[in-house]
């Protein structure tokens, strides 16, 4: 696979092609650095490092409850009682209602994600699909998260929690709702998208609090044709 996607991309059509494969795969990664190295790959700096969490949905449900830090789950516990109703689909209705308070977390913290909602909106086929999970009160959206399906994972993409859903703890039950879609369709992994505990902490430590796997992906790597133009526009 590595040989051929070098072979298409960076040789043929001169692309700079950077490559990282995914965490929930669990590869060895000294079998895979010694691959892309035979294929042509070099490790990079210019795309970043995938850590994450992922739950087992193969365990009991009561298991997956007991596992959970204390504080995380009294947080859940607090959020099951405050009659919060969950809504879900993937229509043009549902992704107006999250690009809204998606937007509205973007203006308040200042951050602009490398890849939109709308990018996996507009994605279908077999091989993917998505669902919107958004949880209202009183008529009011309070939270809501995205996640995409994709084999026998399923991975949280993006969240926005409003301030009063942060008091209502919104973002707990929203998470173990995704948790619970996934495992009533049988998959066998939930991958909480990613900790960084540089970057975002706090996020960082919700995710980490769940007591999941800890998994790393493979790469990146990157490989191109050698020829100037793209030592160019990798100076660029």
């Amino acid at each position: 696979v590595f040989a051929a996607l070098r072979q298409q991309l960076a040789l043929r059509q001169g692309h700079i092609l950077r490559l990282r494969l995914p965490g929930i795969a669990f590869h060895d990664q000294d079998e895979i650095a010694a691959i892309a190295k035979t294929t042509g790959f070099a490790p990079t700096n210019r795309a970043p490092v995938y850590r994450s969490i992922a739950i087992d949905l193969r365990q009991d449900q009561t298991v997956l409850m007991a596992n959970l830090n204390g504080k995380w789950r009294t947080d859940l516990r607090y959020a099951l009682k405050s009659e919060l109703t969950l809504e879900t689909g993937t229509g043009p209705d549902m992704q107006a209602r999250f690009l809204v308070l998606f937007r509205d977390i973007q203006a308040a913290k200042g951050f602009a994600p490398d890849i939109t909602p709308e990018f996996h909106f507009a994605l279908s086929g077999p091989d993917l699909s998505y669902d919107i999970l958004i949880i209202t009160k009183d008529g009011q959206d309070l939270a809501g998260i995205v996640i995409g399906t994709s084999g026998r994972c399923t991975v949280y993409l993006f969240g926005a929690t409003a301030e009063v859903g942060r008091a209502l703890r919104a973002g707990y039950l929203l998470t173990w709702e995704g948790i619970r879609m996934a495992q009533q369709r049988g998959l066998d992994w939930y991958d909480l998208g990613g900790v960084d505990f540089d970057e975002n902490p706090d996020v960082a430590r919700f995710k980490d609090r769940m007591n999941g796997q800890k998994i790393e992906a493979a790469g990146p790597y990157e490989t191109h044709s050698g020829a100037p133009l793209a030592h160019l526009i990798k100076a660029l």
